[in-house]
Formats: C-alpha cells, sequence, structure tokens
C-alpha cells in the first residue's frame, strides 16, 4: 500500500515591512519557539489584559500561533524580527538573518464600530529603550492606514493605554495617534485601580 505523500512545508512569509533596523512579517510555526521564549520571563504583563497569559509558556505560542496563521484570523498579527547581531548585512551579499524581537497587530472592533481596529503591540525586555518599538509601529500604522486596508474595511485605529505606561502613550503620539479622553478608574489589574487613556488615528492625521 502507498504511503500518503507529506504536504509541502508553509513557507515563510515574506515581510511587509523592511528598514534597516527591523522587519515586520506575518507569523509562521518557526516563531513558537522564539515567542515562548521572548516571554516566558517578561514583565509585559503588567500593562496587558487578563487575556495575556502570565507566567507565559511554549503552549501559549503554540495556541497564538496556530491563531493568527489561520486563513481567516479574528486579529491580523505581525512579528517584529531584528537583525542577529552575527548576521552579515545584505550589502556583503549574504542573506541577514533576524531574531524575533517584539509583536505587533490589529483586532477588529464589532457591531457599529467593525470599522475601527484596535492596535497591540509588545517588545521583549531585551530590545527596550532602543526606539524599536516607536519606529515599527509609525511604519505599521502608516502601511495599515495609508497602503494596507481600504476605507471599505478600516476606516479608524484606536489603542488604550492603561494609567502609568508612559512609554506606551509616547509611541502612539509619535505614530500619529491623537489623545481622545480618559476613562477614570476603568481598568483593575491585579488588585491596582487604572485610568484607561485612549487613543484614535485616522487616515488624515498621517497625511
Amino acid at each position: 500500500m502507498a504511503s500518503e505523500e507529506s504536504s509541502p512545508p508553509v513557507p515563510v512569509p515574506e515581510p511587509i515591512i523592511t528598514t534597516p533596523r527591523f522587519i515586520i512579517r506575518p507569523y509562521h510555526e518557526i516563531d513558537i519557539h522564539p515567542m515562548a521564549a521572548l516571554l516566558e520571563k517578561s514583565d509585559t504583563a503588567r500593562y496587558m489584559r487578563n487575556t495575556f497569559p502570565d507566567p507565559y509558556t511554549l503552549k501559549d505560542a503554540q495556541d497564538w500561533v496556530a491563531l493568527v496563521t489561520k486563513p481567516d484570523p479574528p486579529q491580523k498579527a505581525f512579528g517584529i524580527f531584528v537583525p542577529l547581531p552575527s548576521s552579515s548585512t545584505s550589502a556583503g551579499g549574504e542573506e541577514v538573518e533576524y531574531t524575533l524581537a517584539g509583536s505587533i497587530g490589529l483586532q477588529p472592533h464589532t457591531d457599529v464600530e467593525s470599522k475601527t481596529w484596535n492596535l497591540g503591540y509588545l517588545m521583549g525586555e531585551a530590545y527596550r529603550g532602543k526606539g524599536l518599538m516607536g519606529e515599527a509601529t509609525t511604519a505599521f500604522v502608516r502601511w495599515a492606514l495609508l497602503e494596507r486596508f481600504s476605507e471599505t474595511e478600516l476606516v479608524r485605529l484606536e489603542g488604550g493605554v492603561f494609567g502609568g505606561n508612559t512609554a506606551s502613550m509616547k509611541i502612539l503620539l509619535k505614530a500619529g495617534f491623537k489623545s481622545e479622553g480618559v476613562r477614570r478608574k476603568a481598568v483593575v489589574k491585579k488588585g491596582e485601580v487604572l485610568d484607561m487613556h485612549v487613543f484614535g488615528c485616522l487616515r488624515e492625521d498621517l497625511v
């Protein structure tokens, strides 16, 4: 009896954004272990909703990559990758090798707000303080609003930031978002009551 042929491996997706400092591309199953390693000992959950696993495990990374690599995923998620220090530059004639540094993505709202999409992002602790998250967010926001999605799909990007997370607020303002108000004491995170700062971005804010 002839054995069934196995399916060919799924190729690693091409980047949607490429700069000298990073690339942004859709996730692939090869990113599962790097994602777990990036977040397993991270303080990222401090400013995330409680749906974000804490602690973060390999199983969480497996579930996440499986979710966002579906044909029509509920969230449009992408990895942020930086060149390895030992990697040769493309100018030297060799392919650049990258490592996962962070994540960025969009989640559409529902019902009458279906054309408003929430922007979320994170950066591994080892890669913070270098301006990478700000640069990646700015590039990604412009790609989403000005290049990738039409007004029939996406009208507005929105971001919510817990009180005290001033670094994230600066990232959104740099990317073209406007501060639109504060939902006072709207968040309870590990027993601490916090404000939720609301930011929004329209196409006209970027041109």
